[in-house]
């Protein structure tokens, strides 16, 4: 993925990641303990060449998000978010403005930016709604700011507060 972030290593010592493609669209999560227990479970997302999941988050042990769909058609929404507060068990749809390459935040205040904009979620990841229009890569959330790396070189910088987005 373009942000690097289809893969993370969680407190409790468990490994998620996420893969796909053309045939398949998985979510993997294993233990670095006892790497024979792996868990396999396909996503609620776009299945196509140069599609599936882009980026995942937790910000914990059992809830987290995805994002991704089919960046040869930036423009269209469906299949391109899910959620999962069971550790990855199960995931929900839900749906992003758009292609997204990377997801970050806390469990109040989510962000997903890819090549038509940043989106957020006020609530861990079942709706969002647009936040900033233009072409971006990867995003970085840490203390109340948000840095989003664009297609061009730049990095820009938002300072985020609660009237910014009435949450």
């Amino acid at each position: 993925a373009a942000s690097g972030t289809t893969a993370q290593y969680l407190k409790g010592g468990d490994y998620v990641f996420v893969s796909g493609g053309a045939s398949a669209v998985r979510f993997f999560r294993f233990s670095w303990k006892d790497t024979t227990q792996v868990l396999k479970v396909d996503l609620p997302l776009v299945k196509a060449e140069g599609a599936g999941p882009f980026s995942v988050f937790f910000w914990n042990d059992l809830e987290g998000v995805c994002v991704g769909g089919n960046y040869t058609q930036p423009n269209t929404t469906s299949g391109t978010a899910c959620y999962t507060t069971d550790g990855g068990k199960t995931w929900s749809s839900s749906s992003v403005l758009g292609y997204r390459s990377c997801v970050t935040g806390t469990k109040k205040l989510l962000f997903a930016c890819g090549s038509t904009g940043i989106d957020y979620s006020t609530d861990q990841g079942k709706t969002w709604k647009a936040f900033q229009n233009g072409n971006f890569c990867a995003l970085l959330w840490e203390k109340g700011t948000l840095y989003a790396t664009s297609n061009r070189g730049y990095c820009v910088r938002f300072r985020i507060t609660e009237s910014d987005l009435k949450w």
